[in-house]
């Protein structure tokens, strides 16, 4: 059997996959993950890591403020921030003695939110010690890894000595793993047109480092095993130095590899080094094999050794149908300048078709054009990492990192190009498990393509038309993206997402268009950013047909601002904003809002529309109806002139959305709703009312009066966890309560989903 160790190691990996599946090796299952308050700790850990703002301690033991001893914490990391009781001048490898309480990381609240939990288990951290102080510190430096962080300060502060503070923070990246600095523009530039692999220290840089080195020790007279020797040595000092992530752990071990295979004068199989690998990664921490880092990195080069071969047989199969009259000669420049791009391309092609599935999975959109926009970045990538080198460990040397910023200028004006090219990204939404599986198996057939073509007795089968056809499996690697391509969410869908301290719901109607009602918080930052935005995202939702925001209070439209000054970048847009009529005439908080909405900076502007009672508009069978606030009846406080909607989703449910509505506000819309209601005939005894509850559950909103008439079976309340305004209050919970009334509060639930079939509705929470 050939590659019996590569069968060895998938074997073993299949396994792990599998006893992850079923939580074998789940980090949520923690007793420290369980919410407890373990109260006042007193720990003892050692500093094993350092960054800008923090320590990372591994407990040795946490004793509680009555003596008992938690177990759960020994051998555990956590982070411990810098603050007025905690110092930044220890070393890594001391020993302290500190109090403070423990907090677990919050986990996402929000479909498409970032995890912060899972980020930080990942990294085997279980979460930080809050009101932190140092009671006692012992013991030295570590030789190696407290050296290697203060090499580390020495060489971030050379490159921010030599380049400017735009190109120092990517390099900073590039060169030594710091991507605290990373200037968030940049960041956020590079990732949109997908180029962020270069900030990550992975295979192209361990190559270019390793071989160059290598050589070079060749050259200079020493032996091969001399010279793989002090190769290896160099790139694991590297690998630690710049923090040990997975793509360049993944790299330096493959690079070993073939490096032992050098000295014993073997080749190494390429695709039995990574299986090992990836056996070798693992077994420390079987729970990595599921994460964005380890798929992507191992899909990278999985792409390369298998689907590659496939894609460049089937272009070799394309050229011989050329006319031989109309071929260039194998020996001409011309010939092999398109040779090379054509190679280029096809790996750069091949590494996106494996990866996909898992960049739509964890960042639910990818851009279009980065194929052919590494033909552009790779080539550079050699000349701009060995000119920042150089200027950072030759002294006086800093003249030598002028093509290192040149490249950057070049990367940023090529990036700004192609991020004005129409339909920048590709936003089908996270995938689901069933999309992947049917994927990686259409997948599967094009990667066999050459093994099946070169079977002679598969080729003695295949007869005919059938023979021919075979030829084109491999055109169906082109067609994978289509797999991708199934709408995620269903039609008549309401999402409530969990903003904290405000309100934010999105709606997809039976015509499959994006409403948005309010966005916003008082609670959270940059919730646009950090919310609104994934949430559209992960849905797959980048087209919003209106964007209403019931009333000119900060909790209930700030998100909105965000996208709509972000909208260009983000790639979301927004066809009408729609306002309460009382804002034409005096727009006080939204005036900036209305202003971006027309700048000329932008590629479209937003138009601006003012709705008031009576006003309709329908999508599909979906019929929105404004039932407040009447523009002849003036009210002075924001809250009251809330917009106020009757949404007639099907025959069987209805939604009633009403803003922050509250005193005389609610008085008329309570009143029109009672007339709505009777000259519709709306209110039929079998229908279900699904309410948005008034002003997040304020105490008197939502009154006995009001609910007589709107009759509703499921109240949904926005409100921030802990709130100080007491939201949503006792006594109108009491009200829902003693009527029957399903609550579903983000406090409780986080975001809240309901589907409406055409027979029943489904409630979906996150928590």
């Amino acid at each position: 059997m050939k590659r019996p160790l590569f069968y060895l190691c998938l074997f073993i990996v299949i396994i792990i996959g599998s006893l992850n599946i079923f939580g074998v090796f789940s980090k949520e299952k923690s007793p420290l993950l369980s919410g407890r308050d373990f109260g006042l700790l007193n720990i003892s850990a050692q500093i094993t890591d350092k960054d800008e703002y923090s320590y990372t301690l591994k407990c040795i033991s946490v004793l509680g403020d009555t003596g008992t001893i938690f177990d759960a914490f020994k051998g555990k990391k956590l982070k411990l921030p810098f603050s007025e009781t905690v110092r930044d001048d220890l070393y890594i490898g001391q020993s302290i003695v500190l109090t403070g309480k423990f907090k677990a990381y919050d986990r996402a609240s929000n479909p498409g939110e970032f995890d912060k939990r899972k980020y930080y288990l990942e990294k085997d951290i279980y979460g930080k010690i809050t009101g932190g102080d140092i009671k006692k510190v012992s013991g030295k430096k570590s030789f190696i890894r407290g050296n290697l962080y203060e090499l580390r300060l020495v060489l971030k502060k050379r490159i921010y000595s030599v380049f400017p503070e735009k190109e120092a923070s990517v390099l900073c990246d590039l060169t030594v793993g710091d991507k605290a600095g990373v200037l968030p523009e940049i960041k956020d530039l590079y990732t949109r047109n997908g180029i962020a692999h270069i900030l990550s220290i992975s295979n192209l840089h361990i190559s270019i480092l390793g071989l160059g080195l290598y050589e070079a020790l060749k050259r200079l007279g020493a032996k091969v095993p001399a010279a793989a020797a002090g190769t290896a040595f160099f790139l694991v000092f590297y690998a630690f130095l710049s923090g040990m992530s997975i793509p360049a752990l993944r790299s330096v071990l493959m690079f070993l590899i073939a490096l032992l295979g050098d000295v014993l004068k073997r080749t190494p199989d390429k695709l039995t080094s990574l299986a090992l690998v990836a056996v070798i990664m693992l077994i420390p921490d079987p729970a990595n094999l599921f994460s964005c880092g380890f798929l992507l990195s191992f899909g990278s080069v999985c792409g390369i050794i298998l689907l590659y071969p496939a894609l460049k047989l089937c272009a070799k199969d394309i050229e011989s149908r050329i006319p031989y009259s109309l071929r260039l000669r194998k020996d001409s420049r011309v010939k092999r300048f398109l040779d090379f791009i054509c190679q280029s391309l096809l790996i750069s092609l091949s590494i996106s078709l494996t990866t996909l599935p898992v960049m739509l999975y964890y960042f639910f959109e990818v851009p279009i054009y980065s194929v052919l926009l590494n033909l552009f970045i790779v080539p550079l990538l050699s000349a701009l990492l060995i000119s920042a080198f150089l200027a950072m460990i030759i002294p006086g040397g800093g003249f030598l990192g002028t093509i290192a910023y040149l490249v950057l200028k070049f990367y940023e004006f090529i990036c700004g190009v192609f991020d004005k090219l129409p339909g920048r990204s590709w936003n089908p939404g996270r995938e689901n498990i069933l999309s992947i599986v049917i994927y990686y198996f259409v997948w599967l057939l094009v990667i066999l393509y050459p093994k099946m073509r070169n079977d002679k007795i598969l080729d003695k089968k295949l007869k005919g038309r059938a023979k021919r056809y075979f030829k084109f499996v491999p055109a169906l690697a082109f067609l994978l993206p289509l797999i991708m391509a199934y709408p995620r969410l269903r039609p008549n869908t309401l999402i409530m997402l969990d903003v904290g301290q405000g309100d934010s719901f999105i709606y997809l109607s039976d015509a499959r268009e994006v409403f948005t009602f309010d966005g916003g918080s008082s609670s959270y930052k940059e919730v646009g950013k950090n919310v609104i935005k994934p949430a559209l995202k992960y849905y797959g939702l980048s087209d919003i047909k209106a964007a209403f925001i019931s009333h000119p209070d900060e909790d209930h439209f700030n998100g909105i601002s965000e996208i709509v000054k972000n909208r260009d970048a983000w790639g979301i847009d927004i066809k009408s904003l729609v306002l309460p009529y009382p804002v034409k005439e005096k727009p006080g908080e939204v005036q900036d809002l209305i202003e971006s909405c027309s700048k000329a900076s932008y590629k479209k502007s937003i138009p601006v529309a003012y709705i008031s009672l009576g006003d309709e508009f329908e999508s599909g069978r979906n019929k929105f109806t404004c039932l407040h606030p009447d523009k002849d009846k003036e009210l002075t406080s924001t809250n009251e002139f809330s917009e106020c909607f009757y949404v007639s989703i099907s025959d069987k449910v209805s939604l009633i959305l009403t803003g922050d509505v509250e005193g005389d506000g609610e008085i008329r819309f309570k009143e029109s709703l009672r007339a709505y209601l009777s000259e519709s005939g709306a209110n039929l005894p079998d229908k279900i009312t699904i309410l948005k509850v008034a002003h997040h559950g304020s105490k008197y909103s939502t009154e006995n009066s009001f609910l007589d008439i709107a009759d509703p079976d499921i109240a949904l309340i926005s409100a921030g966890l802990g709130n100080r305004y007491g939201h949503p209050h006792k006594e109108l919970t009491r009200r829902l309560e003693e009527r029957g009334i399903s609550i579903l509060g983000t406090q409780e639930n986080g975001a809240v989903t309901i589907k409406v079939l055409p027979r029943r509705i489904v409630i979906d929470s996150i928590f």
